[in-house]
């Protein structure tokens, strides 16, 4: 999951990349356009076609940078209030400490922004007192959190615990599938999962921060890139039908389609046939060995040696018995 987000924010893209302004040849935008953060239908259209996916960083639309640009500025101001050590202002203003976060780790990432907006009043008056520019589109970074959320619950599931989780890939990556597949499933799927709602100021007009209203075009871009990257990057192997199909809580595979359903039964069969076959060849086997075993303890010894007693042989009586015996037998043998 974690490589998913990384390259659908452009994260393993460097920063001077991400921020670079656009060619001037067909991708200016109107100074409305800018204030509103929207595109073109025309644009729009474009962004729905072409695979997002493919899109390199320096060919995204302007309302997707900035996306990019506000998730760039958060990750500044948070480095620049925790050298500065101005979390406890922060603090002292009514505001939560902001969050440090890891590229390699989008869950710290996603606390970040959700701390930033949680303290956005607070943080914006602690870095004007010490005449620091902030940069951050509250209506952006809103829309950018309500999109991430399903990772984020996502994630928790997967990092919980030490028990296997082969069995959740299957249900995690359908249900980010589903989630993503439009903006009226992303709605419903953060008011079921909504623990710790959007902060909104009671004097700003909750109508300005509608999230569910309409989705913003930046969003949408990132919404079709972020599907389109699991369709690739996730491949679903048998196996993770059968793991989820054979965990009692997961056994009826509700999000499957009928032929995924077959497939996945068919599948465990042909297993569970190699696995028997396995066994009687593993008994006939050991049965085989026991029979040879029985055999060789069957079969008779070879005598003993005589030892030879060098000490008796080395007797006086036993010697002159012995001369007597050589000269009788060298005497008839004469004879």
């Amino acid at each position: 999951m974690n490589n998913v987000l990384v390259i659908c924010f452009y994260q393993n893209e460097s920063i001077k990349t991400q921020i670079s302004s656009d060619s001037t040849e067909t991708n200016v935008v109107s100074s409305e356009d800018q204030a509103s953060g929207c595109m073109k239908d025309d644009d729009m259209k474009e962004i729905v076609f072409v695979e997002a996916s493919k899109t390199s960083v320096k060919d995204i639309p302007n309302c997707a940078r900035e996306v990019l640009k506000l998730l760039n500025n958060c990750k500044e101001i948070v480095k620049y209030v925790k050298i500065n050590g101005l979390n406890k202002y922060i603090q002292a203003e009514g505001g939560i400490s902001l969050c440090q976060s890891t590229r390699v780790r989008w869950l710290s990432i996603m606390q970040l922004l959700e701390s930033i907006d949680r303290s956005y009043k607070e943080t914006k008056k602690v870095l004007q007192d010490k005449k620091k520019s902030f940069t951050v589109d509250r209506w952006i970074l809103k829309r950018l959190i309500y999109l991430l959320r399903p990772f984020k619950h996502i994630i928790t599931i997967i990092q919980k615990g030490n028990e296997p989780s082969l069995y959740s890939v299957l249900i995690c990556v359908l249900t980010l599938r589903k989630v993503l597949s439009s903006f009226e499933n992303l709605v419903k799927f953060n008011k079921e999962h909504e623990t710790m709602p959007i902060h909104i100021d009671n004097e700003t007009d909750d109508d300005e921060f509608d999230l569910e209203s309409e989705e913003s075009d930046g969003i949408r871009f990132f919404r079709f890139r972020l599907l389109e990257l699991l369709d690739s990057m996730f491949v679903l192997e048998p196996i993770h039908f059968a793991a989820a199909f054979l965990h009692p809580r997961y056994r009826h595979l509700r999000k499957c389609s009928t032929a995924q359903i077959n497939s996945c039964k068919n599948y465990v069969r042909r297993q569970m046939q190699e696995i028997e076959e396995r066994e009687k060849l593993k008994r006939l086997f050991q049965n085989q060995q026991s029979k040879v075993v029985v055999a060789q303890d069957n079969v008779a010894e070879p005598p003993l040696k005589k030892k030879k007693d060098l000490v008796k042989n080395m007797n006086p009586v036993n010697l002159v018995t012995s001369m007597e015996k050589q000269k009788t037998k060298s005497t008839s043998i004469y004879q």
